[in-house]
């Protein structure tokens, strides 16, 4: 054997069994995470956990970062719920520093803040809501739960 075609391989494998430092990693490599299927709070939780990171003016103008209290009570009615609760919702920022649940069909909307939140449920032509409801994880799983119930 040459020496020159032994320490290629050594230094090939070498190279190619090292684990490269945090933050070296190209991004082709980007290992993805792999969520049981129909797991809704993991889906919910993982939108959330990407909506913490926002910072000010994620929406290229003055939108404020997520209040911290704000991921924190939807982390509460995440713990507090079932998994059925959350089909067919999603989770989007708002630019004042709150969430949007906003239901699937586009038929609802809960908008949860620091201390309350609000609602809309559309039935045909009408349209129910509230403004500035007290925040508790039963009151919001109470609209998200009437709201599932209509589109079943």
């Amino acid at each position: 054997m040459e020496p020159n075609t032994a320490t290629y391989r050594r230094t090939v494998r070498r190279n190619t069994n090292s684990n490269p430092s945090l933050g070296t990693r190209p991004h082709n490599n980007v290992i993805s995470v792999v969520l049981p299927l129909g797991d809704e709070k993991s889906r919910i939780k993982v939108s959330l956990d990407k909506l913490s990171y926002l910072k000010a003016g994620w929406d290229g103008l003055e939108a404020l970062p997520i209040a911290k209290k704000v991921i924190a009570n939807v982390s509460h009615l995440l713990a507090t719920s079932d998994d059925q609760d959350w089909k067919g919702w999603a989770i989007e920022p708002n630019i004042n520093g709150t969430v949007i649940l906003r239901s699937n069909s586009r038929t609802s909307c809960v908008s949860l803040g620091v201390d309350s939140f609000s609602f809309f449920i559309k039935k045909g032509k009408d349209v129910e809501g509230q403004d500035e409801v007290c925040f508790t994880s039963e009151a919001v799983l109470s609209v998200m739960r009437s709201v599932n119930k209509l589109t079943e």
